[in-house]
């Protein structure tokens, strides 16, 4: 799946929101999650991850420092 042309994400982008999302998915089926959206928590299950750094580590700058601004493939 990918979006409309016009709105078309790199193969690099798109792989990582589907893995975001299914990191996520594995938590919430695992875990007990609050009700609703809770876009803090789902930063953390991130950050737990891994998925990020170990992105950055393979396609963009390193994550830290964490006042960088990321430059390279990754991007939340």
């Amino acid at each position: 799946m990918n979006f409309y042309e016009p709105d078309r994400i790199s193969n690099l982008h798109s792989d990582l929101a589907y893995a975001g999302m299914l990191t996520d998915a594995g938590v919430v089926a695992t875990r007990t999650a609050p009700t609703g959206l809770d876009p803090a928590g789902a930063d953390t299950v991130l950050e737990e991850s891994g998925l990020l750094r170990d992105c950055y580590e393979r396609y963009g700058p390193p994550a830290t420092p964490e006042t960088a601004v990321p430059t390279g493939g990754c991007h939340r």
